[in-house]
């Protein structure tokens, strides 16, 4: 039997899980991200040169999140990175 994404969809935000990382996310996908988990807040960085790449964070909303951007190790064209740095308090 083939998993169809939206299946897959619903398997991942059926576990109730607290925070949700994922990495590749592209550019074309962004909006889609936003609305697939309704009670969580999604945090992403995208690469500055290219549509592909990416790291996207689900967090729970019921759950203070600050993106704290002095940790971001910068992306350079030796050393391509997408990073992101949140504080989470319950």
């Amino acid at each position: 039997m083939v998993a169809y994404w939206s299946d897959q969809v619903s398997s991942v935000t059926a576990l109730k899980l607290e925070v949700i990382v994922l990495s590749e996310i592209w550019s074309y996908n962004i909006q889609f991200y936003h609305n697939i988990c309704p009670d969580n807040k999604f945090h992403y960085a995208l690469p500055n040169d290219t549509s592909v790449g990416g790291v996207g964070v689900y967090i729970k909303s019921k759950y203070s999140q600050t993106v704290v951007k002095d940790y971001a190790i910068n992306s350079s064209d030796t050393s391509r990175n997408e990073n992101l740095w949140i504080q989470i308090i319950n």
